[in-house]
């Protein structure tokens, strides 16, 4: 709700940019905590009232809103075109969004995981892991593993526990370390025999030598 006050109260002194993210922010707020009803008619009026302003901002909220709205109803067709028509907007001409381009890949990823189409999602959340830790995005990582967890917990192998724990060790208050002993970490991330994706991404894991520093803070 502050930025529904914010958005009010600062309306003239504030950019427009800035109140765009403020609508934004709300449209968010209100498709988690009023329903998609009382989302899309703030989404109405944010596209009126930024029509020629932070234009890239509002569609991005949009096609998140319709994204969300599409996996919710089941209509998985219409939920990918959004994921592929955001993928489009985080590669621009004047280069590519990486958190954009990342937020796609989720949710393109969790469409596929919705339609049980399970190792395509594993494929494009194992893509996105190395593409995170490339470029060191820590909090999109954290993401991405619980996502994976999720992934083969549908699966039903014994890799979704392995990969919650991971998760809690680096994230724990109580850690006194960032990083994972090699083999350790293919210890705790053994799979099932015959698992080739589980076999390839446990050692992708550990493909530094000596230690793996995974989500360092």
């Amino acid at each position: 709700m502050n930025a529904l006050v914010y958005s009010t109260c600062f309306a003239d002194s504030s950019s427009l940019s800035d109140a765009a993210l403020a609508y934004s922010k709300l449209i968010q707020h209100l498709a988690v905590y009023k329903g998609y009803k009382d989302a899309f008619a703030a989404l109405k009026i944010a596209e009126e009232k930024f029509m020629c302003v932070s234009k890239s901002r509002i569609l991005i909220v949009k096609l998140q809103l319709l994204h969300e709205w599409a996996l919710h109803r089941g209509h998985l067709k219409l939920a990918q075109q959004f994921c592929d028509e955001l993928e489009v907007l985080a590669s621009s001409v004047t280069g590519v969004d990486m958190e954009l381009k990342t937020e796609a890949s989720v949710r393109n990823a969790r469409t596929l995981l919705a339609a049980k189409q399970y190792t395509q999602a594993a494929a494009v959340a194992h893509s996105l892991f190395c593409t995170c830790y490339k470029f060191n995005m820590q909090v999109k990582n954290a993401t991405v593993l619980l996502l994976l967890a999720e992934i083969h917990k549908k699966i039903k192998n014994n890799f979704a526990l392995p990969l919650l724990a991971i998760l809690l060790f680096h994230f724990s208050p109580f850690s006194s370390t960032s990083s994972l002993p090699a083999g350790s970490l293919f210890h705790i991330c053994s799979f099932s025999p015959g698992n080739q994706y589980s076999s390839n991404f446990a050692t992708s894991l550990i493909r530094k030598e000596g230690e793996l520093n995974f989500l360092n803070p």
